[in-house]
């Protein structure tokens, strides 16, 4: 007799013990799916989503206007004059030939 109440009360122990777990599991569950939730409200633009805000892939062709003034400024910049370097003639630092006077220029003046 004994050794059969023994049995029930580890047996009801183990089922408190077993239900406890399942409450705890089902409080764990919420709460990772409450922070997913909010990680997505966080960052609404994801791999598969289809918002309505998304840029369009690819995106349309730039306006004549712009290509243009994409061109000459690309054709300014690398100009041959202004990629050019010269020595100076005073300390010889390399520096670009545009930001450079000539020296017949600077020996005109009285000195």
């Amino acid at each position: 007799m004994e050794k059969r109440a023994s049995r029930d009360r580890e047996l009801k122990a183990a089922r408190r013990f077993d239900q406890r777990i399942s409450k705890l599991s089902k409080v764990t569950n919420a709460l990772v799916r409450k922070r997913h939730l909010e990680k997505q409200k966080r960052d609404p633009v994801r791999k598969g989503s289809t918002l309505s805000n998304e840029p369009v892939f690819p995106p349309p062709a730039p306006s004549v206007q712009l290509r243009h003034k994409i061109i000459s400024g690309m054709c300014e910049d690398i100009d041959p004059a202004r990629l050019e370097e010269a020595g100076c003639a005073v300390c010889g630092q390399l520096t670009p030939t545009v930001q450079l006077t000539k020296i017949n220029y600077q020996l005109a003046g009285p000195g």
